[in-house]
């Protein structure tokens, strides 16, 4: 799975700075396969982080990235992890309004290690362009921080990913389901 950023464009009329500044044509190739080509009203075009846990920790239902779109236009691109390795795949998406289709692709099946660099690399790219534009204090940055934070603590991200699993933010969980977590932990160690 490869994402990749073809252009910045400026002058979108977005209410939030953060969204305004990071408006973008987007690529997202699956086993080579761009999904982010899409059909809309018969012309064909080829373009188009805080949830980092719930992602990586889902193993009972995938989850889809169109559900992060949040206004902008993205393939349904598909997501399951077994702890270790990743099923990427994206189902076929028409949409009435406004008026367009993307074709679907077969699952590939990379590495974790390879997705969560490929989502690391976007997000990193993100903040450069928040940064670019004085937008250096945003919500994306200090959810990156948690999570790289994170990242680098084996107990702490066993936790988070548990947490996820459970459809759960890690950094705003009740005590009553962080003890829950910690009970199964230590009751399911080693395994």
């Amino acid at each position: 799975m490869q994402f990749q950023i073809e252009e910045w464009i400026d002058g979108a009329e977005n209410a939030v700075a953060e969204e305004r500044a990071t408006v973008v044509s987007f690529r997202v190739f699956i086993g080579g396969q761009n999904v982010a080509a899409y059909t809309e009203d018969g012309k064909s075009f080829d373009r188009l982080v805080r949830e980092w846990w719930r992602i990586g920790g889902s193993r009972d239902k995938p989850p889809a990235i169109r559900r992060y779109r949040d206004g902008y236009v993205l393939p349904d691109a598909r997501l399951q992890f077994d702890g270790r390795q990743a099923r990427v795949w994206a189902e076929p998406l028409a949409s009435e309004n406004p008026p367009l289709r993307f074709d679907g692709c077969p699952p590939i099946y990379p590495a974790r290690a390879d997705i969560e660099q490929g989502m690391a690399d976007v997000i990193d790219t993100v903040l450069g362009r928040l940064n670019e534009r004085g937008l250096q204090s945003t919500s994306l940055q200090q959810s990156w921080d948690a999570v790289q934070s994170s990242r680098h603590d084996p107990d702490e991200a066993a936790f988070c990913e548990a947490a996820g699993a459970l459809r759960l933010d890690p950094y705003n969980i009740s005590d009553a389901d962080a003890d829950f977590i910690l009970r199964a932990a230590r009751q399911f160690s080693g395994e």
